[in-house]
């Protein structure tokens, strides 16, 4: 039933056993049990049923530590609260130091792929696409070669992934596919297919409850109209997203407040409303710290720069630009990079710094030549003709 996404009907079955059950029965079934309550977005049952079987694996059972030690790990990282994703890391590390080789083979494969999307969630982009090609898990690590500046590379592993997904049968898995592969098509401006691929997903997603997945679908196709300058679109599409949030289940409790956050921001700088956007822009921040998240913390110190400037705040804005560019750096996503940098420009600029505005704007146009270069014949060419990069490469 599990592996058919019948994670309901699968947890129920399992339930019904417990009572029966002891040692290694009970900590398979503990851990059937908390893995399927945690796809079904049930945390709190999830967090016991994994936090029982460390104790079950601890008292004697050490071969179990790892997958228990890997259960834990994603919870907590499903969970979010304060410090759950630093624990998420610490414990993920942990679990595969204790594997056992060829225990559970299925259940690495997965600890894998999501270790390597806590890591992706931090910022850690190399080593969360070396984690998901261990894993076996293209989605996800198409989402980390998009961050590290290979889309050509992340189109490709992503539409393998979503092959492999429609071949296995697993609505799930293939909507995952599909939403994860639209990060590369949004970085190169194939918005149509972005949109497409998400709408797809989002029905997929709706069809077996997944409601995480849902919101993280729509979300997509919010920045896709961001992408593509649909600022009416965003702004009307926004607030029933917002809404949602007291609903959210899963990892929505906490991805979603950032993305959208992030969002809101970015909407009212388009709009010219520049204390909206400072306002919204520091509330991102403030999330994204909370959580961990640099490349959303990125995203909404452009914006707050960006709408200083609007403002008049010179000083302000070169040190939320300055922040946002070193930090863009040290993640290493060119079109982070290149928005930052040239942003810092504009502020270098207004603050009289000749000599700085120039240097910035030379770095921002070197980033964005250097992506173009890695990029197909088409994709460049889209690239290339955006208001953005036509405002930031030389004639």
């Amino acid at each position: 039933m599990l592996e058919a996404d019948g994670f309901e009907s699968g947890a129920a079955a399992i339930r019904h056993l417990l009572p029966d059950l002891r040692g290694r029965d009970l900590l398979d079934a503990l851990l059937a049990l908390g893995s399927a309550a945690m796809w079904a977005e049930q945390t709190d049952e999830a967090l016991v049923c994994a936090e029982r079987s460390v104790e079950l694996a601890d008292a004697g059972d050490p071969e179990m530590r790892g997958p228990s030690l890997a259960l834990l790990s994603q919870v907590l990282g499903q969970r979010g609260l304060d410090g759950d994703l630093d624990r998420a890391l610490e414990l993920g590390d942990r679990a595969l130091e204790a594997w056992v080789p060829g225990v559970r083979a299925a259940d690495l494969e997965q600890h894998e792929s999501l270790h390597g999307l806590a890591h992706y969630w931090v910022g850690r982009y190399p080593e969360a696409a070396d984690l998901c090609r261990r894993g076996g898990d293209g989605a996800t690590e198409a989402l980390a070669l998009t961050a590290l500046g290979r889309p050509e590379d992340a189109i490709e592993v992503g539409d393998a992934a979503i092959a492999s997904a429609r071949e296995a049968g697993s609505a799930m898995l293939t909507a995952y596919a599909l939403c994860c592969s639209t990060a590369a098509l949004r970085d190169v401006l194939d918005l149509a297919e972005a949109r497409r691929r998400n709408e797809e997903a989002t029905e997929l997603f709706r069809g077996i409850g997944f409601e995480s997945g849902v919101m993280q679908g729509e979300m997509d196709l919010l920045y896709a109209d961001l992408a593509a300058d649909d600022v009416a679109s965003a702004h009307r599409v926004w607030p029933g997203l917002w809404s949602r949030l007291a609903d959210a289940s899963g990892w929505e409790r906490w991805l979603a407040p950032g993305r959208l956050s992030v969002a809101h921001a970015e909407i009212a700088a388009k709009k010219e409303r520049w204390e909206e956007a400072v306002e919204a822009a520091i509330g991102a921040i403030e999330i994204a710290r909370r959580i961990g998240r640099v490349k959303y913390d990125v995203s909404a110190r452009i914006v707050l720069g960006t709408a200083q400037l609007g403002l008049g705040k010179v000083s302000d804005s070169v040190h939320a630009l300055r922040t946002a560019a070193d930090d863009a750096d040290r993640l290493g996503h060119p079109p982070a990079r290149w928005r930052a940098h040239a942003a810092l420009a504009r502020a270098l600029d207004a603050a009289g710094d000749d000599d700085g505005a120039t240097t910035t704007s030379v770095r921002a146009a070197e980033i964005a030549k250097a992506y173009v270069t890695t990029l197909g014949t088409q994709h460049a060419e889209q690239v290339l003709a955006s208001p953005e990069l036509r405002a930031i490469l030389p004639v």
